[in-house]
């Protein structure tokens, strides 16, 4: 398992790049119980992707309004 900075560092270098970051997730059940293990920066949070196939989760890291 990854410390914070160690979980923190690979998502702000891809934002740095302006690349999107997704986090995946096989069920919405796998999703409730492990969301909250994803890093949280200042200014994004994490929003389910429009186009989901069947069951498994994807979110997506977004600017916060």
């Amino acid at each position: 398992m990854y410390d914070r900075a160690e979980a923190l560092a690979p998502v702000r270098r891809t934002l740095a790049q302006s690349r999107p970051v997704y986090a995946l997730f096989v069920s919405q059940k796998e999703m409730q119980e492990k969301a909250v293990r994803l890093p949280q920066i200042d200014g994004y949070g994490w929003v389910v992707a429009d186009d989901v196939p069947g069951k498994a989760v994807i979110l997506k890291l977004t600017p916060s309004n």
